[in-house]
């Protein structure tokens, strides 16, 4: 597996307004939010890039009015892990019709 390494000059980071201890993680989280925001990285390599869990990173994007790229597979996911989580239930018809709409909206894109 490689590896990139980004480095950024002292006078840069010091004049960030950010402070020292929490420079990386939040460059890490800046960095994940734009590429996300610019279809450059999935949400879940996004949410790894920011170190951050899935809920924890759609809260974060809400927070910065990044509109969610949601595709059929990711809503696959969220339902499977919201099932499993005992959080709901959904009968499979309510689970094929909201496969439909997100995959309709998907196509038109």
């Amino acid at each position: 597996m490689s590896k990139m390494v980004l480095e950024i000059p002292d006078e840069l980071t010091e004049a960030l307004r950010i402070p020292a201890q929490e420079q990386s993680s939040r460059l890490r989280r800046e960095l994940a939010i734009r590429l996300y925001e610019k279809g450059l990285l999935s949400m879940g390599k996004a949410r790894e890039l920011a170190g951050m869990g899935v809920w924890e990173f759609h809260t974060l994007l809400g927070e910065e009015g990044i509109v969610r790229n949601y595709d059929v597979e990711e809503l696959e996911s969220d339902l499977e892990t919201l099932q499993t989580q005992g959080k709901f239930h959904l009968s499979q018809s309510v689970y094929d019709e909201a496969l439909r709409v997100v995959g309709e909206a998907d196509d038109s894109d």
